[in-house]
């Protein structure tokens, strides 16, 4: 009887895994049909537009370790971490006892001296500040005659705006960039160089500043036609046809205000004794500054407006030369450092706007900013060539901090309207890049293509091969 029922069970066993089999195969089989089944696509207009996305962290531009220069005994602390400074404030000294009282002597002894001079020092005087004002006057044309606002490419065609105005700043360049201020008509421009970074509104009626040194500019067309050009302006203008005489007038300006001061020095007193006063109160100034040099040494002073992010010091502390007494870093000008891989940094250029995330923050804010500089020279991070690049917020933001982790999005290129598809559409062989058009629901054919711009979305354009509507299809 046992006998019976074992093999019983064996020849139901053998049919249950049969049917295993037998179900595992239509599985398999139905698996293998739906496989066959094609993916399609419709080839559709859109804006295809390529990126590079770096990920970097903020900086604040300037950052420092101070020390005196000498050593000496700390008689005051004005500052406590996290206060806020101003550039040029005292933040710590050593004490100057013995230095004021040597000081004190100094300015008397240069009191005589120009007490001394004083019957014929008043010609000198307005001698020296007429020919300053002929000296500054003749700079101030050399610089402001001929300026000329530069394209940034060769390839703009508007009419190159109108500078005018007298400038009164230093020798350098702007970098002028045009902008439309969001979807009203508009504009503003983005100043850089000379002066600190300035956002100006882009006056309709009058020609617009540039900056705070007395030029302004002025644009000969409508508006529009300048949205997103580049304009630099050197100062001045070595290549106008006015600089030559310009600068000789200048030149000459010079020769003739030391002419001239020569002349009222030696009217002094019109003897040798002029000489020897003038000489000892020259003396004396010297011995004044020489010791207000020391006294400074003494005095540690912000080297920018910040913040106090350390203290290494104490009243009546005896400090050394050159040791670190405190630290201070920029509260209001951020960058972000950035390495971007070598396969990228053909991509981009110094100009680009860019599109900044911060992690602190999430990710729906963004800040808008700007590449300013990018490094010539490779280094490697874990064996692959970078380049550093820095970006600039556009704007100041009190709850940006220096550390922050940062997303930078770099829009290299976009082009509108045109026709594309995902690029698991598009296949390639040794005869060029395809894609498979649908001719009905069960035969498609082979179709070459040209491609264009590739997109960072997964769109690439489509040059040629394809119309707008043709529906291409996939295989797995």
């Amino acid at each position: 009887m046992i006998k019976r029922i074992k093999g019983i069970w064996k020849k139901r066993k053998i049919w249950i895994i049969a049917a295993v089999i037998i179900i595992a195969l239509i599985i398999i089989g139905g698996s293998k049909k739906g496989g066959d089944t094609n993916e399609t696509y419709t080839a559709a207009v859109r804006t295809v537009t390529e990126q590079v996305e770096v990920a970097g962290k903020v900086q604040s531009n300037d950052f420092a370790e101070l020390g005196f220069e000498v050593g000496g005994k700390i008689s005051s602390v004005l500052v406590d971490i996290g206060d806020e400074v101003s550039r040029g404030e005292t933040l710590v000294r050593l004490d100057t006892g013995a230095l004021q009282a040597d000081l004190a002597d100094a300015k008397a002894s240069v009191s005589i001296r120009e007490a001394e001079l004083n019957n014929t020092g008043t010609s000198l005087t307005k001698v020296t500040q007429k020919q300053d004002a002929l000296v500054s006057s003749a700079y101030k044309n050399l610089l402001s005659s001929g300026l000329v606002a530069e394209p940034n490419s060769s390839n703009y065609t508007q009419a190159a705006p109108i500078l005018t105005g007298r400038y009164s700043g230093s020798e350098g360049y702007y970098k002028i960039s045009v902008k439309r201020k969001g979807s009203a008509n508009e504009y503003s421009l983005s100043i850089f160089g000379l002066e600190a970074a300035l956002d100006v509104k882009v006056e309709k009626t009058s020609p617009t500043p540039v900056g705070d040194n007395g030029l302004f500019i002025d644009f000969q067309d409508d508006l529009a036609e300048y949205s997103g050009t580049t304009w630099y302006v050197y100062i001045p203008n070595i290549k106008s046809s006015v600089y030559a005489n310009n600068y000789n007038a200048y030149e000459q300006a010079l020769r003739e205000r030391a002419l001239a001061i020569d002349a009222a020095e030696a009217d002094l007193r019109g003897d040798a004794l002029s000489s020897i006063d003038q000489a000892q109160l020259a003396q004396a100034k010297a011995a004044v500054a020489r010791i207000q040099a020391q006294i400074e040494q003494r005095v540690i002073r912000a080297p920018f407006s910040g913040v106090i992010s350390g203290i290494d010091a104490e009243v009546g502390e005896i400090v050394s030369a050159g040791s670190t007494v405190l630290a201070v870093v920029s509260n209001g000008d951020f960058e972000i450092e950035l390495e971007v891989p070598e396969i990228d940094v053909s991509k981009i250029e110094v100009g680009n706007v860019v599109d900044i995330k911060l992690d602190a923050f999430g990710s729906i804010e963004t800040w808008a900013g700007e590449i300013v500089a990018i490094s010539q020279a490779e280094t490697y991070v874990d064996g692959v060539p970078v380049y550093q690049t820095n970006v600039r917020f556009a704007e100041s933001d009190e709850r940006i901090r220096s550390g922050l982790s940062a997303t930078v999005m770099i829009m290299t290129e976009t082009r509108d309207n045109v026709l594309a598809v995902p690029s698991e559409y598009i296949d390639r062989d040794e005869d060029g890049r395809f894609v498979n058009i649908v001719i009905n629901e069960d035969e498609a054919e082979r179709r070459d293509v040209i491609i264009g711009l590739r997109g960072s979305d997964g769109y690439i354009e489509i040059i040629e091969g394809l119309s707008e509507g043709d529906v291409v299809t996939k295989t797995e």
